[in-house]
């Protein structure tokens, strides 16, 4: 059994985060070394994504004016975190992606809280405006070549490379007609492109088939709004209802967002769905990671000691 002195203790831990100059003072060391951990931790978890951080909560393809989408965030965004933003259809880990169409970088340029709105609008072709919020210019443009979204184009967003990708959300916009006459469509239960040997065969390199990302769920973390081409037949314009939830939890409004039944369309104006103010308020779950907290305890309980902490 070692006898390791409080202040052994705090200039070893203290030494490891370039801090050790506050050893003589304990109380403030814990202080401060507590918010480093917290602000480390949540800057490292934060700008890798998981599935449902994001949602797509608009997509223009046809009439007047810009091709465009917009995309909440559900978590927070710190400065310097990346997605990858695509047209291009998923064919499954054995086809990967089967287009050529854009893929556009994102990077934050800031800190953007959870309920932050980001509208992408092909303003000037093969470039996207990007306005936040309610701003009515944009903030920057992201050079974006071969960006089209055509009739039942999709939205995928991700991390990581196109070779191995870690979707984060998407938005299907095919109804699976144009596939019948070669037998196939969506699929009954995920409502993306299914997944047979058949489609094998013609998906390759086609703008509007897209199977279910991997890691995501329909209508959890993402959406197929036209699943059927008989009976759901696909329009090209559609948008998160502004009176649909805009505040809760993440899990509520991940849900809300991919659920059909909180969407409008339009095909009969010809006109593209202008920009929203919508006013997403996302109810913070967060809490201090477990190692966090034990570290605290256990660096209280060492101040408690007159002496020395026995490990």
């Amino acid at each position: 059994m070692k006898k390791l002195y409080t202040s052994e203790f705090f200039y070893s831990i203290l030494r490891i985060f370039k801090i050790k100059h506050l050893i003589d003072y304990p109380k403030i060391g814990l202080s401060v070394l507590f918010c480093y951990l917290v602000c480390f931790t949540a800057t490292a978890n934060a700008q890798t994504l998981a599935a449902g951080d994001m949602a797509v909560i608009r997509i223009n393809e046809n009439g007047t004016g810009a091709d465009g989408f917009s995309l909440v965030t559900l978590v927070t965004l710190p400065l310097g975190t990346t997605i990858n933003i695509t047209d291009q259809g998923w064919g499954g880990d054995a086809l990967g992606f089967i287009s050529t169409e854009a893929t556009v970088v994102f990077t934050t340029t800031d800190t953007y809280p959870a309920g932050t709105v980001f509208h992408f609008d092909e303003d000037v072709d093969h470039q996207l405006a990007v306005r936040i919020n309610n701003a009515p210019n944009a903030a920057f443009d992201l050079q974006a070549p071969n960006f089209n979204l055509s009739a039942g184009d999709q939205i995928l967003v991700y991390q990581g490379t196109a070779a191995n990708p870690t979707f984060i959300t998407g938005l299907h916009n095919d109804d699976g007609g144009a596939f019948s006459s070669n037998g196939f469509g969506n699929d009954a239960v995920t409502h993306w492109t299914e997944n047979s040997a058949i489609a094998d065969d013609h998906i390759d390199n086609t703008v509007s088939a897209s199977r279910l990302p991997r890691g995501l769920t329909n209508g959890l973390n993402c959406i197929s709004l036209f699943y059927n081409f008989n009976t759901n037949p696909e329009i090209g314009n559609s948008i998160y209802n502004t009176t649909a939830l805009t505040q809760g939890t993440k899990a509520a409004l991940m849900a809300a967002i991919n659920n059909r039944a909180n969407w409008v369309s339009d095909n009969t104006n010809n006109t593209r769905y202008a920009r929203q103010s919508y006013n997403f308020n996302v109810a913070s779950t967060n809490t201090a990671p477990s190692y966090i907290l034990a570290l605290t305890l256990l660096t209280l309980r060492v101040m408690e000691q007159s002496s020395y902490l026995v490990i």
